[in-house]
């Protein structure tokens, strides 16, 4: 078929070359849907190179695998056997894999005329191979070097990655060329050339171009129902010998080794592939021989009988394993080959070398593959890694799964140090499930077990044991623990816990004391770093951005979230890495910097095709709904179903209370009742027993005019909330508009209850976008419940439901059972209607509420 309607892409990719040239690199990203002409393109790309020219670039080639687990920077060593560069095998840790990354640039680098790298299919990349595209990004404008890459552009997991590697990397050193289908007209020109009707063919193709060659080389006039009919329509025609080679070649997911080929099939390999090259379903690549697309690749091995692909992967396998092949391939063929005992043997090693090449996620589904393959027979050590290597990679459902095997064992046993810490780590991964409430039980089980042994697994479970306290703002001590946690670890030289229980201990004490608290974080993370322990590292650098956030520091942490902003994603910690990125959205939000924020969001927010359970993506999934409502743009379902699992699930007062000051901020600005919304804050309130660590969520009672249910304004409320309680809004804005932060400025302005200050309000909001937050801060005030209104008539829905309770004689207890609210809640109701009454008890409330008729 010939290469119609790419003239424009093929311009780009020229542009692009000759930048690179000039030792200006690009990436070029080429995308589109399977078949419509990526590797047609970049072929042609390539042909178009002078190659006899003084100044003719070097071209490496690489590709990605449809392998069932992918196989870690597979496509790397594909460049590097292509440039006769001997690339390290075996790599020792992440520092390993970044200097193999750094070798591979200033190997790449060296022709004097340029280098292009291709690299196919990058859509089934593994982790590691996307770090490596990541890596190249950020340094590749000050070399001559053009990275040229295809994807295909369908949703799936694999796409999701790569989206989020893209996401990271410069916008000026990155260039897309999404591929469109070919137009009818086109279709036409290459129908009427065969002597085709255009029309049936541009109907059923779309103007796809694998679809679209493949219908026309189809026998008869009218197409058959779909590309697979007309690819094995194809095969059909070809002698057996041919045949057998198609089927061989079927199995290997890219490319299938002439030789081995030829091992396999014998005297007939030979003809047979030549059959098949001329048939137009197979091309020549060097030493290998490959299908012409993917899709024909998998029309093939889906015609073939079970029994027999089972056979031919067996095979496969035995010749892989004969020339020492990477055990990604050949576990690959294992599996397809059901050659269970041979996955129990290889997974485990092959996910050792993949944790150790940074591909986190193809090494948890390793360890997977090797679990299943074992039907019940995996070793305890092995379900120890594996819910380890799960944890790691956000899939807390399965860590959790696999450590409560390992419990069961180990409550068999005698290992009282390996059982106790098994219940540290399954509180862990239970915790970052979500499971709060269990997580505590089994951090608790854990020090027990422990007591009595000193070692670094006791001062592990008092770490963990002090973590969860500080989290769910505990009004039991969190430093006692971190202290003991400090004191053990000291002794046998565990930095890693040290840092840690440090990070404890300051996120404890930052609502009473920043400062001491962000000098003690830092103590903690520049520990981590000078000990090599990237986790608390990470994790510090994490909690720091919050600290800044929590006191509405938001442009200071801001700057100091950039200079940790990639540190998390370099050492291939990507849930800290996207906390981290959603807390900075969040600041930047506030900054008023609405571009930088969606950007923020989009990395670090699950997409659709995705279903974490876990906590990662908490601060920017809430980022992203204040960013969806206050630019007014609709509802995302993702992100509303994500934070409903929330509310069901957390049982933290900090997930809950930005929740709930977004419902707050909703309710003021729809006019909607705003009782659901008070309520929602004061169970927040009463999650938290430590007061000040949700002082700011008071604001938002006064606001709505509940006012009266706040026992305290107290130091702990940051100082533009506290001056706006005690009655200076206009102050309030002031302070705000220093801290750069204008919707909170637009917001004490619009409570102010001047009209002025409330079309200031509406003007900054109409600045930013938010125009159903200007038309509420132009609302009179009595259009809108107040906490000075009184009287019967004033109730609240949700106050009448209580007041019947009590007319009932109920308890708070009882009525809070029958309306599902704490008994904390219902006596905040009770004051409030004694208040809006008039009445000094609860009887009298009854019998005034009678006299007026409520209870009629």
């Amino acid at each position: 078929m010939h290469l119609l309607e790419r003239e424009n892409q093929l311009k780009a990719l020229d542009g692009a070359l000759s930048d690179a040239a000039r030792g200006h690199g690009r990436v070029v990203l080429v995308s589109g849907e399977a078949g419509i002409g990526k590797t047609s393109l970049v072929r042609e790309f390539l042909q178009q190179i002078d190659t006899e020219g003084p100044r003719t670039p070097r071209i490496l080639r690489g590709a990605c695998e449809n392998l069932s687990v992918a196989e870690p920077l597979a496509p790397l060593y594909d460049l590097a056997r292509d440039a006769g560069w001997q690339a390290p095998s075996s790599l020792s840790g992440g520092d390993g894999r970044l200097a193999l990354f750094s070798d591979a640039l200033g190997e790449f680098s060296t022709w004097p005329s340029g280098t292009v790298l291709v690299i196919e299919d990058l859509h089934w990349a593994d982790e590691a191979t996307l770090d490596f595209v990541r890596f190249l990004s950020r340094r590749i404008p000050n070399y001559p070097v053009l990275l040229l890459a295809t994807s295909r552009s369908e949703a799936s997991s694999a796409q999701s990655q790569l989206r989020r590697a893209l996401g990271e990397m410069p916008s000026d050193a990155l260039i897309r060329i999404p591929l469109p289908p070919l137009s009818e007209n086109a279709v036409g020109v290459l129908a009427r050339a065969v002597g085709r009707d255009a029309q049936p063919v541009w109907e059923v193709t779309g103007g796809n171009a694998f679809f679209v060659t493949e219908l026309l080389q189809s026998d008869g006039s009218v197409p058959p129902p779909s590309v697979n009919d007309a690819v094995l329509a194809r095969a059909d025609r070809l002698s057996e010998r041919a045949r057998n080679v198609l089927d061989v070649a079927s199995l290997f997911p890219r490319r299938a080794e002439i030789e081995l080929v030829r091992a396999l099939l014998g005297d007939d390999a030979e003809e047979g592939m030549e059959d098949c090259v001329d048939s137009g379903l197979l091309n020549i690549d060097g030493a290998n021989i490959v299908f012409r697309h993917e899709l024909a690749r998998q029309a093939i091995e889906g015609a073939l009988r079970a029994s027999r692909r089972r056979l031919l992967n067996a095979d496969i396998y035995e010749r892989l394993t004969a020339v020492d092949a990477p055990a990604a391939r050949r576990l690959h063929h294992a599996r397809a080959a059901g050659l269970n005992g041979v996955v129990q043997t290889l997974a485990p090693v092959a996910a050792a070398a993949a944790e150790t090449a940074g591909a986190r996620r193809e090494a948890a589904e390793y360890y997977r593959a090797a679990i299943d393959a074992g039907d019940g027979a995996a070793s305890t050590e092995l379900l120890e890694d594996a819910a380890t290597a799960n944890y790691l990679v956000g899939r807390y459902d399965i860590a959790v799964k696999y450590q409560n095997e390992v419990m069961d064992r180990l409550a068999k046993g005698d290992d009282t140090l390996r059982l106790g810490d098994a219940w540290r780590r399954l509180s862990r991964y239970r915790w970052s499930g979500g499971d709060i409430v269990t997580s505590w039980g089994e951090a608790e089980k854990a020090i027990e077990i422990l007591t009595g042994h000193d070692s670094p697994e006791l001062a592990l479970a008092y770490a963990n044991l002090s973590q969860l306290r500080m989290l769910a703002y505990s009004d039991l001590d969190a430093e006692v623990p971190a202290r003991k946690a400090i004191d053990i670890a000291e002794k046998f030289g565990r930095h890693d816990i040290i840092a840690q229980a440090k990070q404890n201990i300051a996120g404890y004490i930052l609502y009473t004391d920043i400062e001491s608290a962000k000098r003690l974080m830092q103590d903690a993370i520049d520990t981590a770093l000078a000990h090599g322990h990237a986790e608390p590292a990470a994790r510090g650098m994490v909690n720091m951005a919050y600290m800044y956030w929590w006191h509405f520091q938001y442009e200071e942490g801001s700057a100091v979230s950039k200079k940790h902003e990639t540190y998390a994603l370099e050492q291939e910690l990507d849930a800290y890495h996207e906390y981290h990125g959603g807390t900075r959205a969040l600041m930047e939000l506030e900054l008023g910097n609405l571009e930088e924020a969606e950007r923020l969001i989009r990395k670090t927010t699950a997409p659709p095709e995705q279903h974490y359970q876990g906590w990662q993506q908490f601060p920017g999934t809430v980022a992203h709904a204040r960013w969806l409502y206050r630019t007014q743009q609709p509802d995302d379902p993702v992100v509303s179903e994500y934070l409903e699992r929330y509310l069901k699930t957390a049982k933290e007062s900090q997930r809950l209370a930005p929740i709930a000051e977004f419902n707050a901020e909703r309710a003021w600005v729809e006019g909607a009742d705003p009782e659901p919304a008070i309520a929602g804050i004061l169970s927040v309130i009463d999650l938290a027993p430590r007061s000040e660590t949700v002082a700011y969520m008071r604001v938002w009672l006064h606001r709505l005019g509940a006012g009266h249910l706040d026992t305290e304004v107290n130091d702990y409320v940051p100082e533009p909330h506290r001056t706006e309680l005690l009655g200076d809004p206009g102050r309030a804005a002031a302070l705000w508009a220093a801290r750069k932060a204008p919707y909170n400025q637009a917001f004490a302005l619009a409570f102010s209850g001047q009209a002025g200050s409330r079309e200031k309000a509406a003007q900054i909001f109409r600045g930013l976008g938010a125009h159903a937050h200007a038309n509420a801060a132009l609302r009179k005030p009595d259009q809108t419940t107040t906490e000075d209104q009184h009287g019967p008539d004033t109730l609240s829905r949700r106050q009448m439901d209580v007041l019947r309770c009590l007319a009932e004689g109920k308890t708070n207890a009882q009525v809070g059972e029958a309306l599902f609210i704490s008994p904390k809640t219902v006596d905040h109701h009770v004051s409030a209607i004694l208040g809006k009454l008039g009445a000094s008890n609860r009887g009298e409330a009854v019998a005034i509420a009678r006299d007026a008729g409520l209870l009629n």
